[in-house]
């Protein structure tokens, strides 16, 4: 049942943001509504919606504070199904907050949080979903290059990616199809940001 709202909302999001804008207050509140589910039972769902969000609003974007980026990481840390929904979409979550524009604190934790999740997390999925998270921030003139360049990303990002070809093999089907794409981009990301345009 809850599935179903959310997906309501989402098509309201996507297709009327003026529908939940008619009053300024209603999208932060709809936001913190949102980060006030803490059972995670429908997390995919919610973060979805947390996601179609921020897209429809940016400027919710100083609403979220260092425990809603907690509460995004611990659904992101959170396996609640088997092919690892709840944890693709943290990081969808994370991508689109870090593609609007935000302070050095947050991308550096951000950061932090999908670099532990490429090495780590056991779904070729989630590293799919990381590594385009990866692009899609520090591609944009919103990510903070002096992070990426800190913690190193562009030299992580490639030694994974030999491994994450591998697994995309083994996946087969639609998912090797898209782990395929993405290792394509991926080469083309570490040549644009190593400055070999």
């Amino acid at each position: 049942m809850l599935d179903r709202c959310y997906a309501v909302l989402q098509a309201i999001l996507g297709l009327a943001p003026e529908a939940a804008s008619a009053n300024p207050a209603v999208p932060a509140r709809l936001f913190a509504a949102l980060l006030s589910n803490t059972s995670l039972v429908e997390g995919a769902s919610m973060l979805q919606t947390l996601k179609a969000l921020l897209a429809a609003f940016p400027t919710l974007q100083p609403s979220v504070t260092k425990e809603a980026l907690q509460f995004i990481f611990a659904a992101g840390a959170k396996a609640t199904s088997p092919d690892a929904e709840c944890r693709q979409a943290a990081v969808s979550v994370l991508a689109a907050l870090c593609t609007a524009p935000h302070t050095e604190q947050i991308d550096r934790a951000v950061c932090e949080f999908l670099l532990e999740a490429l090495r780590t997390d056991p779904s070729v999925m989630v590293a799919d979903e990381v590594l385009n998270a990866f692009m899609d921030i520090y591609g944009s003139d919103e990510g903070h290059r002096t992070v990426f360049d800190d913690l190193r990303v562009l030299v992580e990002v490639q030694q994974q990616a030999a491994t994450f070809k591998r697994r995309g093999k083994e996946a087969g089907g639609e998912e090797q199809m898209q782990v395929k794409e993405t290792a394509l981009n991926v080469k083309r990301f570490a040549k644009y940001m190593s400055g070999g345009n």
